[in-house]
């Protein structure tokens, strides 16, 4: 009203400039109706606004149009996520953060998690919060939760770690909700927080939901027989998940079978690491026939439990009839002469192994010879470990001589980590180096052989007081059994043919010669030798060694 009654005035002002007589107006009441003005008295040829109400009429329209747009891109209860196509105004996908009452993961009544996990009220939808930390602040702030840090500044990236934070269940669930919908997660490390079966719960949960995690790490969490009821729930329905690591969480036989069922219906899990556990024969039984049927998982890792006896033997029929399998973790469980016979006969039927490992597993000479006959035939496996087991030199010696005896053999590792072999052994491993690229792990090395009785006996002599001694004594071990290749080496750079040679020609020939000698030692003691001297070694004594024995 006070715009047009403005408007009036102006009309008066211009009238008054001598145009014509000013029109009579009643201006005693507010109201329009009050307003006499004849059209003709204003020289108004048209029925249309005039010019100085148009550019009022098009500033108020155009302003309007404006917020008008501004409320419609503005979302009231969503998430957008713009997909890059133009076929049709639908083609914005909303993420709603209430539950989806049609969804196929909603949990049932008897689940026992919304009284923890109640979305609705908990996720206050945030217009520009792509990042998810507003929503992970605002919860936190609502359970009394001190936010951390560290998921804050990595919320976007691929890899979250938090080891050993102490979470605790009550800092897991905003995470857990949080990352519902991250699309850029892939690893999620949570190693030591003692989440129990609470937190895996809601881990599990988020994780029903999310296909874009593909490596979950639970290590040392207490997830107990609770949490395991949740993993299998959500394996039963992942499509993600590649990796699970449950190791250190005190699991028995009892929680296994649950677990190999939800395991057995998962086509995409790979990787299952339940080493440092509590299992024992029951569950080497159930863990060996689900691996036997099961033609998805490529790697598991059952070391450092209990499993022996019918456990140990199940697990070998297991790998004997597994056609995916690759990588084996079986240490520190005490298989015994039984685990070990059937480990040595799926190493013969298996096609796909490509690492065993079977270090402390009680395996005596007796079963090493079958290991040793079935790598005459194998062409897969290309790390074998049989450390820490009471094996003889005579054991050591009949695993190199498989090695060296076939020709299509994969293996270019053998780890006999505290096994004691002697001169024949070595011999065996230089003759393997010149047809491919091997590399052997042993103990001591003995003057002559022994027998698995002997196990444990004092290797060689040597005084601690000159630590020389050890290198050199060692290399007179390696002459008498290269010597012709050693002393022509040596000889070809004695350019003086005096039996004389510098520490570093001397390190030189004995890495042309791969010796099995720690180069960084023996040049100490070389050194050593040659302060002695004229600088230089005198080898004369070790020709001389090496044509006496």
């Amino acid at each position: 009203m006070a715009n047009f009654t403005m408007a009036l005035e102006t009309v008066v002002e211009e009238h008054d400039d001598g145009q014509s007589s000013p029109p009579t107006l009643n201006l005693a009441s507010p109201s329009l109706d009050s307003l006499h003005i004849h059209q003709s008295s204003l020289n108004i040829a048209s029925t249309e606004p005039p010019p100085f109400l148009l550019t009022e009429i098009h500033d108020y329209e155009e302003e309007k149009n404006r917020n008008s747009v501004e409320e419609e891109q503005i979302p009231h209860s969503s998430v957008v996520v713009e997909e890059p196509t133009n076929e049709s105004e639908d083609n914005t996908t909303y993420l709603e953060p209430g539950e989806d009452k049609d969804s196929e993961n909603t949990f049932e009544a008897d689940y026992d998690i919304e009284e923890h996990w109640d979305i609705d009220q908990e996720e206050e939808p945030l217009s520009h919060d792509v990042t998810g930390k507003s929503m992970y602040l605002d919860l936190c702030q609502e359970m009394g939760i001190h936010p951390v840090s560290s998921f804050l500044r990595h919320i976007r990236q691929d890899q979250i770690a938090l080891p050993h934070y102490g979470l605790g269940p009550d800092a897991v669930k905003p995470i857990s909700i949080v990352l519902r919908h991250s699309i850029t997660l892939e690893k999620l490390d949570l190693t030591e927080n003692l989440i129990d079966g609470e937190g895996t719960q809601f881990i599990s949960k988020m994780l029903e939901e999310n296909d874009f995690i593909t490596d979950l790490n639970l290590s040392n969490n207490q997830v107990g027989p609770a949490g395991i009821t949740h993993i299998a729930k959500m394996l039963c329905c992942n499509k993600g998940l590649r990796s699970l690591n449950l190791s250190g969480n005190r699991l028995e036989d009892s929680v296994l079978e649950q677990l190999m069922n939800a395991l057995e219906k998962n086509k995409y899990l790979e990787s299952i690491d339940l080493s440092k556990n509590r299992l024992g024969e029951n569950g080497g039984e159930i863990f060996g026939v689900a691996i036997g049927s099961n033609e998805y998982l490529q790697q598991f890792d059952l070391s450092w439990n209990y499993i022996r006896l019918r456990g140990a033997v199940a697990i070998g029929k297991g790998l004997r009839d597994n056609v995916r399998l690759k990588r084996c973790n079986l240490a520190f469980n005490g298989f015994g002469i039984e685990g070990g016979f059937e480990i040595a006969e799926a190493l013969i039927h298996n096609t796909t192994l490509q690492e065993l490992n079977l270090t402390a597993n009680r395996l005596t000479d007796s079963c090493i010879e079958k290991i040793a006959k079935s790598l005459l035939v194998n062409e897969t496996l290309q790390i074998l470990q049989l450390g820490k087991n009471p094996i003889s030199t005579t054991g050591a010696i009949s695993l190199v001589n498989a090695i060296n005896n076939n020709d299509n053999t994969g293996l270019n590792l053998l780890d006999l980590t505290d096994v004691s072999v002697e001169y024949e052994f070595l011999r065996i491993v230089f003759d393997i180096k010149q047809k491919k690229n091997f590399k052997a792990i042993f103990g001591h090395i003995l003057r002559s052989g022994n027998t698995t009785e002997d196990i444990g006996k004092k290797a060689i002599e040597v005084d601690s007081r000159n630590q020389y001694k050890k290198s050199l004594l060692i290399l007179k071990q390696s002459v008498v059994v290269r010597d012709p290749a050693l002393m022509e080496t040596l000889k070809k750079y004695d350019t003086e043919g005096n039996f004389t040679i510098t520490p570093e020609d001397f390190i030189a020939a004995v890495k042309e010669c791969a010796l099995e000698i720690d180069t960084k030692d023996l040049m100490q003691t070389l050194k050593a030798i040659a302060k002695k001297g004229s600088g230089k070694i005198y080898f004369g004594d070790l020709a001389t060694e090496a044509h006496k024995d």
